[in-house]
């Protein structure tokens, strides 16, 4: 199985409350708490185990999903899938997140009119495996709705910690019970091994 996890950072992975606890917000600009707190949803979406009813979940079994984190946030301008690519922002993000078991896959395009969703929607259309699930971890709402998104996205707050603990359940959730027309977009791509 393989489910993608799209991850803003300013407002997910940082906060004001972290900021308050920090000297400087240049050389912390990742909270390693909220970090781990994704990484925790990603190691209980690789247990994830199908079923018959797409409207519950389970844990468990022996394989080991795939879940690769997509950055939306507008930190993915100095982002690469190629280290020698980033610039100090993208390599500080990068190895904030890998230190703490998140490992950054890829990154959306930017559309010309600047919507998330529609590079979301894109990327989902595009991308060359099955996706049996995702989820939008962002604290800011770009019409989620108007996009038939919003039942995928956990608002997170920049006010207060970010990806909090008692998101991890509700995002699971929504990784587990993918919308409908999420066949449509896997018609004729390969299951990703």
């Amino acid at each position: 199985m393989h489910y993608l996890l799209f991850l803003d950072v300013d407002g997910v992975l940082n906060s004001m409350s972290f900021y308050h606890s920090v000297e400087s917000i240049t050389e912390n600009p990742v909270d390693p708490e909220a970090v781990k707190r994704v990484a925790k949803l990603i190691k209980l979406t690789e247990q994830l185990k199908p079923s018959g009813n797409s409207n519950s979940q389970e844990r468990g079994g022996v394989s080991r999903n795939t879940v690769n984190v997509i950055l939306t946030s507008s930190w993915r301008v100095g982002w690469n899938k190629d280290p020698k690519l980033q610039d100090t922002a993208g390599r500080m993000l990068d190895n904030t997140c890998a230190m703490y078991g998140v490992r950054l896959y890829d990154k959306t395009g930017v559309s010309q009119i600047g919507d998330r969703p529609v590079e979301v929607l894109e990327y989902l259309r595009k991308y060359p495996y099955r996706v049996n699930g995702f989820v939008i971890l962002d604290d800011a709402n770009f019409f989620w709705e108007k996009y038939r998104l919003s039942e995928w996205w956990v608002q997170t707050s920049f006010k207060q910690d970010g990806f909090q603990e008692s998101m991890i359940e509700p995002a699971l959730s929504m990784l587990a019970n993918p919308p409908w027309w999420l066949k449509l977009f896997n018609i004729g791509k390969k299951k990703h091994t």
